[in-house]
């Protein structure tokens, strides 16, 4: 999982590699952001995670994002919320380094903060 307290330390422009905030094996990470509590039928992974968000009942209202990390077989989700660490689903400033996160390979997966403020994760491009 990731430690909350990791991004509060994230300086604005400063990119970081999600890997390196982990604190356990990741192969794939995937974000959802308020009011989208399952992947897209076309995300290769969603048959898998969306049986354990079902599961777990998941439902992301207006400040809530959740990181689902999957190691092999294993899924886990972290809720994070937008009050707490200021997080938007994109923003432009990002767009020459990433683009917009559904699931990525966890190596390619960026987190940023933005000129004003903003934590932004995306898939390096």
């Amino acid at each position: 999982m990731l430690n909350p307290l990791s991004l509060n330390r994230i300086g604005v422009n400063e990119v970081i590699r999600l890997r390196d905030l982990l604190e356990q094996p990741a192969q794939h990470v995937c974000l959802l952001a308020p009011y989208r509590d399952r992947l897209e039928e076309n995300e290769p992974l969603s048959r898998q995670v969306n049986a354990h968000l079902v599961a777990m009942n998941l439902t992301l209202h207006d400040s809530g994002f959740a990181l689902v990390i999957v190691n092999g077989d294993k899924v886990n989700v972290q809720i994070l919320s937008v009050a707490r660490h200021n997080i938007m689903f994109w923003h432009e400033a990002v767009q020459r380094i990433a683009k917009p996160l559904g699931c990525a390979q966890v190596d390619r997966v960026l987190v940023t903060r933005t000129y004003d403020g903003w934590l932004v994760f995306g898939e390096e491009r």
